[in-house]
């Protein structure tokens, strides 16, 4: 089994109580193995800390007289004025308050971060009327900042659209944004994307199409990992209510401790769309999805025309989501071949409207120690819908593998 999971938790650290000197799901010693951290990123500093940058409360106090923003101790009118002075590697400090941005970078690399050290304090609006924040061939990073009413409703990212570009967004929320595809943020181009959202918030975003929060569509593929984040009563038009992974190239995506809730699409994934063209792998680890609602797929959808997409799923709890056609929890459609599908420790229980999970005529399915229930049909529809038959009273502990040829063992 792949141990890049098991890496990639040793090295956050909110992770290492673990036991991170082995792989969980091999036992394998993995301290001799180089840890790649698909990101680069060693470390971010502490989430709504209350603190000022290093130069002291008073210091940034007495520039924010005088701008909304100030880099290397000097103060600039606007954000837009503070970003285009800063040089490569340079943090711009954005004050306390609601400012009107619409901000294009190109080609730097540059780290927008609220004052404060509270989201709540540093907004960036876009009024309504337009995107806040443009990307192309750039690494940006944002730390502290709320990006409220970007709208784009002819193209993509409400907030961000990200173009051959590296993000991290951490300590952040984006609430009320509105765009095509991605609601918040979109991230396109013909090069891998390597993108990192942590301990942020995305609340009440809405895309006509696909991704109603955050649409990962860059056709050269890459890598996005959420961690300690939430994602709620977020709506897609199309598909995806929360998240759409919809890229041309491999995949590597990793959910962490991260929760979604509330979040609807007229189509398929209420929470999590994964449409992959090329072969793809999703990691999800300790995370709940609870209360998301689609036609099809109330919860997590796989497929796309993947060859050999994997898809694990460690100690996430699937409840009370909703589909009216296929697949309440979690579903993988006819395209994807073939698929492995791992349910490890997991709870899906109280998922209504069709079978909770519905998977493939290609697809494996394997059940470790996983919660379906007490026995009875505790998934409105029943548990299990797959090529080894239909089961409706799965219970607890449940350890299985369910092969595409109809083999139960």
């Amino acid at each position: 089994m792949n141990r890049a999971p098991a890496l990639l938790l040793c090295l956050i650290p909110a992770l290492t109580t673990l036991g991170c000197d082995k792989d969980r799901t091999t036992g394998v010693d993995t301290a001799d193995v180089d840890p790649e951290w698909p990101l680069g990123i060693e470390s971010i500093a502490a989430c709504r800390d209350g603190s000022y940058p290093t130069e002291g409360a008073a210091f940034a106090s007495a520039l924010c007289v005088t701008g909304e923003a100030y880099v290397a101790g000097v103060a600039y009118p606007t954000v837009e004025e503070a970003v285009g002075a800063a040089s490569d590697g340079e943090t711009v400090y954005v004050c306390p308050g609601t400012h009107a941005v619409h901000l294009a970078i190109a080609g730097v690399e540059r780290t927008i971060e609220g004052v404060t050290g509270d989201p709540a304090d540093v907004i960036l609006d876009g009024g309504g009327t337009a995107r806040i924040l443009d990307a192309e061939s750039s690494t940006l990073t944002l730390i502290n900042l709320t990006l409220q009413g970007g709208k784009e409703v002819e193209d993509h990212g409400g907030a961000i659209q990200a173009v051959d570009s590296h993000l991290t967004i951490h300590c952040s929320v984006f609430s009320e944004n509105q765009a095509n595809d991605g609601g918040a943020i979109y991230i396109g181009g013909l090069n891998p994307a390597q993108v990192a959202i942590v301990d942020s918030v995305f609340a009440e975003n809405r895309a006509a199409g696909q991704g109603g929060a955050v649409d990962f569509s860059s056709s050269g593929g890459g890598e996005l990992m959420l961690q300690g984040s939430e994602f709620s009563a977020n709506v897609s038009d199309d598909e995806a209510g929360a998240l759409s992974i919809d890229g041309w190239e491999h995949e590597e995506v990793y959910v962490l401790t991260t929760t979604f809730s509330e979040n609807t699409t007229e189509r398929e994934g209420g929470a999590i769309s994964m449409d992959s063209w090329d072969s793809g792998r999703l990691f999800v680890y300790d995370s709940a999805f609870s209360g998301n609602s689609a036609r099809r797929s109330g919860g997590v959808a796989l497929g796309g025309f993947a060859e050999g997409l994997e898809a694990e799923f460690i100690a996430t709890r699937f409840d009370g989501n909703q589909s009216d056609e296929e697949s309440s929890a979690l579903g993988v459609n006819d395209y994807a071949d073939p698929v492995t599908l791992a349910l490890d420790g997991c709870t899906i229980t109280n998922n209504v409207g069709a079978p909770a999970v519905e998977v493939s005529g290609t697809t494996t399915v394997v059940s470790a120690d996983t919660h379906w229930g007490d026995g009875k049909t505790d998934n409105g529809e029943g548990d299990l819908t797959a090529p080894c038959g239909t089961y409706t009273t799965l219970g607890e502990g449940e350890s299985f593998t369910c092969l595409p040829d109809g083999t139960w063992k």
